[in-house]
Order: C-alpha cells, then structure tokens, then sequence
C-alpha cells in the first residue's frame, strides 16, 4: 500500500467519524412498566385466618405516565397479565416506550376486559359451544382457611399509582423504570385490621376489588435523574 493511498485512506477515514459524530442522534429516554409478585411468601396468617394467593390475571390499556404537566400516553396494544405464586409466574411485563422528558408523579391505566385471544378461563368464559357468554376484567384466585375462592369482576375502571416522589427525568439519555408491586395482604385485611375478610363470602368480594385497584406500591428506578 503506497503512502499516498494510506494518507487518502486515514483522510476519508477521519471524514466518515466526524460525520457520524455530527449525524448521531442521543437516544430519547426510555420508560418501561412490570408487574412483580416480590414477596416470595404466598400465604398470609392473621388472627387465626389464613389467605393463600394463587394468582392474579388481569388486562390493561392506556398506560399514561402521570406529569405534572401533560400526561405521556403510550398507545400500546391490550396486555394481559398473569402473576402467579405456582411456577415461574411472578413477573409480568407491561409495556416500553419513550418519554419526553419532564416531572412525573405516577402512572395510570384502564383495567378492561381482554380481547378474544386471551386464554384464559376466568377472563374469558365460553359455554359449551365454545361461545363467550361473559368477559371479566380482573381474576383473584386463592385459598381461605382451606376453602378455595375466585373472585371476578367485569368492571372497566381507570387506576392510578403514584411514585413516593415527584421523578425528574431528561429528555434524552435516561432510563424509568416502573415496577408495581401487589400489597396483595393489604387487600384481605378487615376495617379493624384484626383479622381477614372471608373471601368466600359474596359481601366482601367488593371490598377485596376495591383493595385490588387502590393497593399497589409503583417502584421507580431511574438513570440520569435530574
């Protein structure tokens, strides 16, 4: 290789860099949303009543992170969550997206009945002909004092889970990361806090769904907080 040619190699070389320092783009920050059973402990005593959680299934959409100016709404297709204590089930993801940049207190979404693919038995329940004659939004599955229960509901609802501060995050080069975790024992202790609602009796099923949708604790880990 001649020196001339090497000269015009390195020289075009330099070029090609310095175009592509000029051209590079930093990437947008990046949000992601899970779900995750953390307590590795599946049964929960008090007094002297017992709850055993199986699982939980629900579907979600319109995840919003909350602002303190305009939400960030992510337009994500319908998700399907199942967190379950049998097997491998304890982590479920949400969604990803981009984020703006901005103070954020929180996220949001819409609990929904699932879409026709789903398959699952509670959320969605056929007859016999294999038609669907009912869609259930959210499913609790677990045991009371030896007694199995399943609790279901229908109802389409927006939910809301702030951050234990307000989260400052950049435009570009960052990193939030959102994990909810189910305060699932909260969901079954009684207004004295001295012992379980009977999850097998029809007048507490209301109290434990409104426990569901209110108690979640929502985790931020960041990268590049402001």
């Amino acid at each position: 290789m001649s020196k001339k040619f090497l000269a015009l190699l390195i020289t075009l070389t330099l070029l090609t860099i310095g175009c592509l320092d000029t051209d590079f783009e930093e990437p947008n920050t990046q949000f992601s949303l899970a779900v995750e059973l953390e307590d590795e402990e599946d049964t929960f005593e008090l007094g002297d009543d017992e709850i055993q959680l199986f699982s939980i299934r629900y579907a979600v959409e319109n995840v919003q992170v909350e602002a303190v100016g305009d939400n960030e709404l992510f337009e994500l297709d319908p998700t399907y969550v199942n967190l379950s204590y049998l097997g491998f089930n304890n982590v479920a993801s949400i969604g990803t997206g981009e984020i703006f940049g901005g103070s954020y207190t929180g996220i949001s979404f819409d609990l929904i009945p699932p879409s026709d693919d789903v398959d699952d038995e509670l959320l969605i329940v056929r007859n016999e002909a294999g038609e669907i004659v009912q869609r259930n939004s959210v499913a609790i599955v677990g045991q009371y004092n030896s007694f199995s229960f399943t609790i279901v509901t229908d109802e389409f609802t927006n939910v809301e889970y702030s951050f234990d501060r307000n989260v400052n995050m950049p435009e570009k080069l960052g990193s939030l990361e959102v994990v909810l975790v189910p305060e699932w024992q909260e969901w079954f202790i009684n207004e004295d806090r001295d012992g379980l609602l009977d999850p097998t009796d029809p007048e507490n099923e209301e109290i434990i769904l409104d426990n569901f949708k209110r108690l979640f604790t929502a985790n931020a880990f960041t990268v590049g907080e402001e």
